[in-house]
């Protein structure tokens, strides 16, 4: 599949069919995005042109919404723009799911990113985490205390993973960066790695979660 990648595009705003709701005025980037708010507090987003449509749900509710939408927004205008640059008879389609993960003090939202051209559809991820206590967001550069070494625990059990799931270990050890998606509850903290960086691309998306026990004593 042809990566689709970079700048925006206005096209797809002419294009979107915007949901009627009461609560859509008052949600500025939903609105900016060209969708509207259900009673339920998600923005719906939808578009067609010819050769493509998407689907486009998130929470407006999420602390840091601002970060949310921005990432919506890139994620949209590089794939109407490379779905208006690619030829053929091919319905292209862009699908983003939000799943909501909370534990007492953070929230975290985890887009799915579906995209199909007819021939190969690929799952991606992107996560977003809040701490509602500090206020403030949670990366992957901050998750652990400083001077951590997370890497020693992690790397072991995505590797057991990927034995149970009948695949052969990675070729290289991963940095911390391939660590990057995740979401917390109180209980676990689970990784997300996109379709066929770990496992082969039939066998889809990888998910791990990991028992916040075992990995405590690195968390900050």
């Amino acid at each position: 599949m042809t990566a689709y990648t970079a700048s925006s595009t206005a096209a797809v705003l002419s294009a979107v069919v915007i949901l009627m709701s009461p609560t859509a005025g008052a949600q500025t980037h939903c609105a900016d995005l060209g969708g509207a708010v259900d009673p339920a507090g998600t923005c719906r987003i939808h578009g067609s042109a010819p050769g493509y449509r998407l689907d486009i749900t998130y929470p407006t509710t999420y602390p840091d919404e601002a970060a949310l939408a921005a990432a919506i927004e890139q994620e949209r205008d590089e794939f109407v723009e490379w779905a208006e640059d690619v030829e053929g008879p091919i319905q292209k389609e862009l699908d983003i799911v939000p799943h909501v993960h909370r534990s007492g003090r953070t929230e975290s939202v985890v887009l799915t990113i579906g995209t199909n051209t007819g021939v190969r559809p690929v799952t991606t991820f992107r996560s977003f985490t809040y701490d509602t206590d500090r206020h403030t967001p949670i990366t992957i550069d901050t998750l652990f205390k400083p001077g951590a070494q997370p890497l020693s625990v992690l790397n072991p059990i995505v590797q057991r993973e990927l034995i149970a799931r009948g695949s052969g270990l990675p070729d290289r050890a991963l940095p911390l960066h391939d660590y990057r998606t995740f979401a917390l509850t109180d209980d676990t903290v689970t990784f997300f790695f996109p379709q066929g960086v770990l496992l082969p691309h039939v066998d889809g998306p990888l998910t791990v979660d990991i028992p916040r026990s075992q990995i405590s004593s690195h968390l900050a």
